[in-house]
């Protein structure tokens, strides 16, 4: 998770890394989250290229093989998720009702296609 970059000064030419660790939260407003240790699971900020300034809630031993694997990301990132997801199932509500009215025209279409017929069988 740590990035790094490099800087070079004016003067010395002299090339300085920074790194920038990753930084977690034990005191964070809202619901306390506990990883699968029941230990309470800090709040970190991710800094990956598809997630920078990203918050996440992750076991404080993930640097120690990995911790339990407990990871949840800040309900921002949960809700934004979920939006998505709702979205997804309108396309698809809005997909089935369209096929249902094409269903609908067709029946309605023979049904007078077959008072027609029967009407002219009688007379």
């Amino acid at each position: 998770m740590a990035s790094s970059s490099s800087l070079t000064t004016g003067r010395s030419r002299r090339r300085v890394n920074l790194i920038r660790a990753p930084s977690h939260e034990d005191n964070y407003e809202g619901p306390t989250r506990y990883c699968h240790h029941r230990l309470v699971a800090p709040r970190w900020m991710a800094w990956t290229e598809s997630n920078p300034g990203q918050r996440f809630y992750g076991c404080r031993h993930y640097y120690q093989d990995r911790g339990c694997g407990y990871f949840a990301w800040h309900d921002g990132r949960r809700l934004c998720n979920e939006v998505d997801a709702i979205h997804r199932e309108l396309r698809k509500l809005k997909c089935r009702t369209h096929t249902r009215e094409s269903e609908v025209r067709k029946a309605k279409n023979k049904l007078k296609i077959a008072v027609v017929a029967l009407m002219m069988t009688w007379v």
